[in-house]
């Protein structure tokens, strides 16, 4: 989490709104193919927790409701977020799985969260609002969750640690254990991924949502995320790896909402298009455009 030093500005000139439909577009991704910008398409590969499930299929449906169906598929959107908050309890699991459980359930409550805050009525948005204090709850426990997670108890990591981590899926002849040692930490790497842009998703939705209704929002501080092309679209572990290992000249992760000093030193070819797209709402969707242009050329 980065915080910035300088005081903020008291007005700012960037439309936050817009970022709304796009973390709209984003469900809609996920309910059509299974994955979006912040729920990789492997995160739930193994399994979707039933909360999910619930809140996935929910979504669905709102996405292609009817003026005949819209007043149903709302209710059932609180009534499931209403058994939600009223029964979850600490994920009871521990190490990875327990960050994985903390995940499952913020995207959960999130998505009921935000079709109701967003989708005009105002009863339902009443009644989300009084989950946006748990939601947040949920999300700062998520956050916390992954801070105290002892890494070092991967094989993986403690050998990417102890050995030239250039050698490692190189022409070593231990092929075997150096994928499974790479995938292992590519695992690792897209739950705690998904962690981080989760956050930053409901952090920013939920900000816009009160600069909509009261003129401003606290800022808690900017989550730095992993921006390196090609890192959250890889298909395999040892593309991944190669990907991800420090010899690129491009930076690997940065803070989310203070992207002025990348956008100065590199080319826009060099990111994804999830950190343009956060970047546009914090810089200026032309700003961004004139980056992308002059790359380009």
């Amino acid at each position: 989490m980065h915080h910035k030093q300088d005081h903020a500005d008291c007005v700012t000139t960037v439309e936050m709104e817009p970022f709304i439909s796009e973390v709209e577009k984003m469900l809609q991704s996920w309910a059509t193919h299974g994955s979006c910008n912040f729920v990789h398409r492997r995160l739930y590969d193994k399994g979707m927790p039933t909360c999910v499930q619930d809140a996935f299929t929910t979504f669905a449906t709102y996405m292609h409701r009817t003026p005949a169906t819209k007043e149903t598929i709302l209710q059932i959107a609180d009534d499931r977020a209403s058994a939600l908050t009223e029964h979850a309890v600490n994920p009871a699991v521990r190490g990875i799985q327990e960050i994985w459980a903390h995940l499952a359930r913020v995207h959960s409550l999130f998505v009921y969260v935000f079709i109701r805050l967003f989708d005009g009525s105002v009863r339902m948005r009443a009644s989300a609002e009084t989950q946006i204090p748990t939601l947040r709850s949920w999300a700062g426990q998520m956050w916390q969750t992954v801070q105290r997670h002892c890494y070092e108890d991967y094989a993986s990591v403690r050998d990417l640690r102890d050995r030239d981590r250039h050698t490692l899926l190189g022409a070593s002849g231990e092929f075997h254990s150096d994928y499974d040692a790479a995938t292992e930490i590519w695992q690792l790497w897209i739950l705690t991924e998904s962690v981080r842009r989760t956050y930053l998703i409901i952090d920013v939705a939920l900000n816009t949502f009160q600069i909509m209704r009261s003129g401003r929002a606290d800022c808690g501080g900017y989550v730095v995320c992993t921006v390196r092309r090609g890192l959250w679209d890889a298909d395999s572990a040892v593309k991944w790896f190669k990907l991800a290992r420090g010899d690129a000249k491009s930076p690997l992760m940065v803070p989310s909402l203070t992207p002025q000093p990348v956008i100065a030193q590199y080319p826009s070819r060099d990111f994804d298009d999830f950190a343009k797209l956060c970047w546009s709402f914090v810089v200026g969707t032309d700003k961004i455009q004139s980056w992308v242009d002059k790359c380009s050329d």
